[in-house]
């Protein structure tokens, strides 16, 4: 009996000692359980690291990612919406065409108003 117990003791603290090593020295200290994960366009929520490798190519609408973050609500990882939002990327849609041309060559100053 007594050495069940002792091989319990062994195995519950080798377990506890990987987790620690685990936790300190082996896990990404980058990684981010809840962030936004791409650059450009709609944003997109999940998995990620701290630092994303973006490109320097600006594309419409990318102002208003300044008014939206992603975090965990009832344990998903979702995008939270602020004020201006949704009007802010209308405004960009409706201002520029699919492949990226400024109809009116005014978008900015247009639109510039929901994330000044």
């Amino acid at each position: 009996m007594k050495k069940r117990v002792l091989i319990g003791i062994i195995v519950l603290a080798f377990i506890i000692l990987t987790g620690i090593i685990y936790y300190f020295l082996i896990r990404d200290p980058n990684f981010v359980k809840c962030g936004i994960q791409n650059c450009h366009g709609p944003i997109v929520c999940g998995e990620t690291t701290k630092y994303m490798a973006c490109t320097a190519v600006f594309a419409p609408g990318d102002n208003c990612r300044s008014l939206a973050s992603c975090e965990i609500i009832d344990g998903n990882c979702q995008v939270v919406e602020q004020e201006g939002y949704k009007e802010c990327v209308n405004c960009i849609s409706d201002c520029w065409t699919p492949s990226g041309q400024n109809i009116n060559g005014s978008c900015y100053s247009w639109c510039s108003g929901f994330w000044s």
